[in-house]
C-alpha cells in the first residue's frame, strides 16, 4: 500500500463544509440513534443492577442490534452527501437511509459484535481483579486499537455491501502498513466526535461531524469507482 498523506486540517475543512450544509438531518438522525441506544441500555442497567454480567450481555446485544445496522445506513447516507453536498435537507431521506442498514443486519451485527465485544469482554475480564475504573480504561484502550484496525469496515460495507469478513480484511489491509499514522488520525477524529460530551447535548452535534471526517478519510484511502468500473464483489484491498 502506498503511504497515505494525512492532512487533518484539510480533511476537517472538507468534512465541516458538508456538515454545514446538512447538519440538521445528521444531528436529528444521530440524536434518534442516541435515544434508541441510551434508553434501553439505561433500563437494562436499572433492572439488572445486581447482575453485572447480564447487564454487559444485554447492553452488548443492544449495541449490536441497534448501532450496527443504523451506523451502516448513516455511513451510506454520509457518503451520498459528499457526492451531492448541495442537495436540500431531507429528514425523511436521512431516516430511510439509516434504517436501510437493517438490510445488512447479520453482517452489521457481527461486525459490531467484534468491535464492541472487544470493549465488553476486556472490561468484564479485567474487572474481575482490577478496580472498575482501571478495567474500563484498559477496555477503552483495547477497543480503540481494535476500532482503528476496523475503522474503514463500516464504510466498505456501506458502499460495497460486502460481508463483515471482507469489510474487516479490507480495513486492516488499508491501515496495517501505517497503523501508527491511522491511530493518531483516529484519535484526533474521535477527539472531535466526543468533544461535545463536555456539554452532554453537544455530542449530538460533534459525532455527526466525526462521521463526516471519517467519510473524507475513507474516500482518500478508497477512491470512488468511476461509472465504467463495476463494483467489486468484495471490499478492495490496498
Amino acid at each position: 500500500m502506498s503511504a497515505i498523506q494525512i492532512n487533518f486540517g484539510e480533511w476537517f475543512e472538507r468534512a465541516l463544509a458538508v456538515f454545514k450544509q446538512q447538519w440538521l438531518a445528521l444531528v436529528v438522525v444521530y440524536a434518534a440513534l442516541g435515544i434508541g441506544l441510551g434508553v434501553p441500555c439505561s433500563l437494562v442497567q436499572r433492572m439488572l443492577l445486581n447482575y453485572p454480567l447480564l447487564v454487559l450481555l444485554f447492553q452488548l446485544a443492544i449495541v449490536v442490534s441497534v448501532v450496527g445496522p443504523v451506523t451502516i445506513g448513516i455511513a451510506r447516507y454520509v457518503l451520498h452527501l459528499f457526492e451531492t453536498p448541495d442537495q436540500p435537507v431531507d429528514l425523511g431521506a436521512a431516516f430511510r437511509a439509516a434504517l436501510e442498514g437493517y438490510e445488512h443486519f447479520k453482517d452489521a451485527a457481527v461486525l459490531f459484535l467484534v468491535i464492541g465485544g472487544a470493549f465488553f469482554v476486556t472490561q468484564f475480564t479485567l474487572g474481575l481483579f482490577l478496580w472498575e475504573f482501571l478495567a474500563t480504561l484498559a477496555a477503552a484502550v483495547v477497543s480503540f486499537f481494535v476500532g482503528t484496525a476496523a475503522m474503514f469496515s463500516v464504510w466498505l460495507m456501506a458502499e460495497h455491501k460486502c460481508g463483515f469478513q471482507a469489510a474487516l480484511m479490507g480495513s486492516w489491509s488499508a491501515v496495517k502498513d501505517d497503523f501508527h499514522v491511522f491511530l493518531l488520525f483516529h484519535l484526533m477524529a474521535l477527539g472531535v466526535g466526543i468533544a461535545g460530551a463536555i456539554t452532554c447535548i453537544g455530542i449530538v452535534v460533534t459525532m455527526p461531524l466525526y462521521y463526516c471526517l471519517m467519510a473524507v478519510a475513507y474516500r482518500e484511502v478508497f477512491p470512488q469507482l468511476s461509472a465504467a468500473e463495476p463494483a467489486p464483489a468484495q471490499a478492495p484491498t490496498l
